[in-house]
């Protein structure tokens, strides 16, 4: 069995296996195939298929047990340590499917090279049209080591497209929360500074 992360907001598990490809499967897609983890818990096997099937699987076998142990009924929202990392990853591509969403276009988590040695993450990446995005996932106004994480963000995508996209990039820094964006929007120097920067 593939190790999965399983990460519950609001209605969506955003489920991630080894590989890193995320991917969300709804409360009602979940709540359909929920008959898996009765199946694994009698010994049998489940023959439904569909595109989220080895993810919701694998979350069946997970809860269930091992065979003859009772399922327990489908999770709601499960608490995370503030800061955990699998809850932040899963958020970031929450964040990232909403602004392909809204630009209508698929952006995917990148790693680029300058110099032929330097290696640079990005959270999103497209390079038809040419686009970068960091995700933001903290929720609350933030703190001044928050809003410099930011502001570095922010520096990196300016730096990556003046030396790789010299035609110009898109660049955003998609936030999950208003309150955590207003710093960044608002009558602020960072604010004026990322406008002036074009982000």
């Amino acid at each position: 069995m593939i190790p999965f992360d399983v990460i519950s907001s609001g209605n969506v598990l955003v489920v991630t296996p080894s590989t890193g490809m995320s991917r969300r499967v709804t409360q009602s897609d979940f709540n359909r195939h929920w008959e898996m983890a009765a199946a694994y818990t009698a010994g049998t096997e489940w023959r439904g298929t569909t595109r989220n099937s080895s993810y919701l699987e694998a979350i069946a076998h997970d809860m269930a047990g091992p065979p003859g142990v009772t399922a327990p009924p489908p999770p709601g929202r499960v608490a995370l340590p503030d800061g955990d990392s699998a809850e932040q990853r899963g958020a970031e591509a929450l964040i990232l499917s909403a602004v392909s969403a809204q630009l209508g276009i698929e952006l995917v988590p990148g790693r680029l090279t300058v110099d032929d040695s330097i290696r640079v993450d990005v959270d999103g990446l497209s390079h038809d049209p040419p686009v970068l995005v960091e995700a933001w996932a903290h929720q609350g106004p933030p703190k001044p080591a928050q809003k410099a994480k930011v502001m570095a963000d922010a520096f990196k995508l300016v730096w990556i497209e003046r030396r790789l996209f010299p035609r110009g990039a898109r660049k955003i820094v998609a936030f999950a929360d208003p309150s955590a964006a207003g710093h960044f929007t608002g009558r602020t120097w960072m604010a004026a500074a990322l406008r002036e920067l074009g982000i």
